[in-house]
C-alpha cells in the first residue's frame, strides 16, 4: 500500500492511535515539532561552543566541515524518514530498529542511547554555569560558582516537563527562537564587518588542509564534530504519539529541522571566522573568552550581554528537548518491559511519563553535577557531548541504516526503492566510517581517545545482559519490542474489513 509523505492521516489512523497510547496524543502541530529537532540541536551551542576547538583542528577551514556534515545528516534523516512514515511510535530507534532487524538491535539502540540525550542536560547546564563564572569573574569580579547553574535549571526543567508536552513545547519553542534569532544575528553581523583578512570564501577550500598545522585527519575529526553539532534532528521521532498526524508530521520535522540547521550552522560559523578575521586565525583557539562573545562585544559594544541570554535560552531549550526525548523512549521501553515496569507510568492528570522525567532528572544531576564536579564542567562537555555521543549515536544510526533495507524488502515490497532504502543508507554509514578512521588515525588527544574503549565496553555489557536474560529464558518481553507498535495503517485496514456474519 502506498503513501506519500505529505498525505493526510485518515480519522481512522488518528483514532487509533490516539487509543494505543497512554500520553496526550495529538496536542503538537508541525511547527513545534519542527522547534523539537531544531532546539535539539542547539543552535547557540551548535554554532560557538565548539568553535575554539573546531578551528583548533581544521583551522580556517572549520566552517567547511559543516556541510559535510550536513550532507551526512540529511541522508540519515532521509532513512529515519522512511521508519516514521510507517512507525509513529515514542520509542524512536528502539521500535524501529527492533522491527527491522531483532529486539536485540532495538534494546541495543536503546542501550547505546544512553550516550545520547540522557546525558545531555547535565553537562550543558554545567558549560553555562562554567561560561557564566568566568564572564562575571573578569568583567565584574564576581565569584558565581559554576554549579549554580545546574542546581536552578535542572529542577526547573525537570517541572516545566512534568506538567505536560504541550507546555513543555510552548516554553521550548520560545527559548528556541530567541537564540536562533540573536545567533543568527551575531554570524550575519560577522560577514557583513569581517575582521583582519576582510569578507573572503577560503574557508570553504580545501587547498589550506594538509598545511600550516592543519591535517586531514584533524579535518576529519572536525567533521565528526561538525556531525555531533546536528545531533538532535532525529528529536521529532519520539514524540510521534502526542503529535497531529504524525506520519506527515514527524518526517517532515525531520527534514525541515535539518535544512533550516545546514544553512544556520554553515552562515554562522563562517561569520565567526570571517568576523574574527582569516589572518587572525591562529589566536582564536586560544582566547580565554569564547569567540561569540569576543565578537558580540566588538559588534555591539555595550549590550554584548544579548549572547548570554542565547546562550541560557539554547541551554534552556536543549535541555528540555532532551527531556522530552529520554523520557519518551525511557517510557516506550517501560511499557513493554524492556525496562523496569514503572518507567511506563504515566501521570493521572497530565499525561507525561512521570517516573521516567523523575530518573532523567537523577540521570542530569549525575552527568552535570557529579560528574562536573569529578572532572570539571568544561571537559565533561566536551567529552560527554562530543565524540563519545557521536559514537553511541553512529551505532545506532549504522543499525537503522541496514534495518531500513530490510524493513522495506520484507514488509513493503511494493514500495521498495534501491535509492532511498540501499544507496542513501549505504552512502551514509561508508561516510561516518571513513570519517571515523579519519578521525582516530592516529588517536585524538586525552581523553577523547579513550571514548571508543568506552563506548564498546558499554555496549558489550549490553550484549552480556541480553545473552544472560535469554539463557535465564527470561527474554519473552523483549521478543515483543518489534511489535511494540504494530503498523496503524494495517490495523485501520483490518478494522474496515467486513465481519462475516454481520
Amino acid at each position: 500500500m502506498s503513501e506519500s509523505i505529505a498525505g493526510p492521516a485518515t480519522a481512522r489512523e488518528e483514532t487509533i492511535l490516539a487509543q494505543r497510547t497512554r500520553l496526550e496524543p495529538g496536542v503538537l502541530g508541525l511547527p513545534a515539532v519542527i522547534m523539537q529537532g531544531v532546539a535539539l540541536i542547539a543552535p547557540a551551542i551548535a554554532a560557538l561552543f565548539f568553535v575554539p576547538f573546531v578551528v583548533s583542528l581544521a583551522g580556517q577551514n572549520a566552517p567547511l566541515a559543516y556541510p559535510i556534515g550536513f550532507a551526512i545528516t540529511a541522508a540519515l534523516g532521509w532513512v529515519l524518514v522512511q521508519f516514521a512514515r510507517k512507525m509513529p511510535s515514542a520509542g524512536g530507534y528502539f521500535t524501529y530498529n527492533s522491527r527491522a532487524l531483532h529486539p536485540w538491535a532495538g534494546w541495543l539502540s536503546t542501550w547505546a542511547f544512553t550516550f545520547y540525550v540522557p546525558l545531555v542536560g547535565g553537562p550543558v547546564t554545567a558549560y553555562f554555569g562554567f561560561i557564566l563564572h568566568g564572564v562575571l569573574k573578569d568583567r565584574y569580579g564576581w565569584n558565581v560558582p559554576w554549579w549554580i547553574a545546574p542546581i536552578v535549571m535542572l529542577p526547573l526543567i525537570s517541572a516545566i516537563a512534568y506538567r505536560g508536552i504541550k507546555v513543555s513545547q510552548e516554553v521550548l519553542v520560545f527559548f528556541g527562537v530567541v537564540e536562533f534569532l540573536i545567533v543568527l544575528a551575531l554570524g550575519i553581523n560577522g560577514l557583513v564587518d569581517p575582521g583582519p583578512g576582510g569578507f573572503s570564501f577560503s574557508p570553504f577550500n580545501p587547498s589550506h588542509i594538509g598545511s600550516g598545522g592543519i591535517t586531514w585527519s584533524g579535518f576529519g575529526l572536525a567533521a565528526i564534530f561538525a556531525v555531533q553539532a546536528y545531533t538532535g534532528w532525529d528529536g521529532a521521532a519520539p514524540l510521534a504519539e502526542e503529535t497531529a498526524d504524525p506520519k506527515r508530521n514527524v518526517p517532515r520535522a525531520v527534514m525541515w529541522s535539518i535544512v533550516i540547521l545546514g544553512l544556520f550552522l554553515v552562515i554562522v560559523n563562517w561569520g565567526v571566522i570571517v568576523g574574527w578575521g582569516i589572518n587572525d586565525i591562529a589566536k582564536l583557539p586560544s582566547s580565554s573568552v569564547l569567540p561569540g562573545l569576543v565578537l558580540s562585544e566588538r559588534f555591539w559594544g555595550g549590550a554584548w550581554w544579548i549572547l548570554l541570554i542565547a546562550f541560557f535560552s539554547s541551554v534552556m531549550a536543549v535541555s528540555l528537548a532532551c527531556n522530552n526525548v529520554s523520557t519518551r523512549m525511557w517510557y516506550k521501553s517501560g511499557e513493554i518491559g524492556a525496562f523496569p515496569r514503572p518507567f511506563g507510568h504515566v501521570h493521572g492528570r497530565f499525561r507525561t511519563p512521570d517516573v521516567a522525567i523523575a530518573f532523567q532528572f537523577l540521570v542530569n544531576i549525575f552527568s552535570g553535577l557529579i560528574l562536573g564536579f569529578a572532572f570539571g564542567a568544561d571537559l565533561i562537555f566536551f567529552f560527554l557531548t562530543g565524540l563519545t555521543l557521536v559514537l553511541g549515536v553512529i551505532f545506532t544510526y549504522t543499525l537503522a541504516n541496514v534495518g531500513v533495507y530490510f524493513y522495506y524488502r520484507r514488509e513493503y515490497p511494493d514500495e521498495f526503492n534501491w535509492f532511498s532504502h540501499f544507496l542513501v543508507p549505504l552512502a551514509a554509514t561508508a561516510a561516518l566510517a571513513y570519517l571515523l578512521y579519519k578521525s582516530f588515525s592516529p588517536f585524538p588527544a586525552s581523553p577523547y581517545k579513550y571514548s571508543p574503549l568506552i563506548v564498546g565496553l558499554w555496549i558489550i555489557g549490553g550484549v552480556v545482559i541480553l545473552a544472560i536474560t535469554r539463557a535465564r529464558g527470561r527474554e519473552g518481553w523483549l521478543m515483543k519490542a518489534g511489535e511494540a507498535v504494530a503498523d496503524i495503517e494495517e490495523e485501520a485496514d483490518r478494522e474496515a474489513l467486513p465481519v462475516p456474519g454481520v
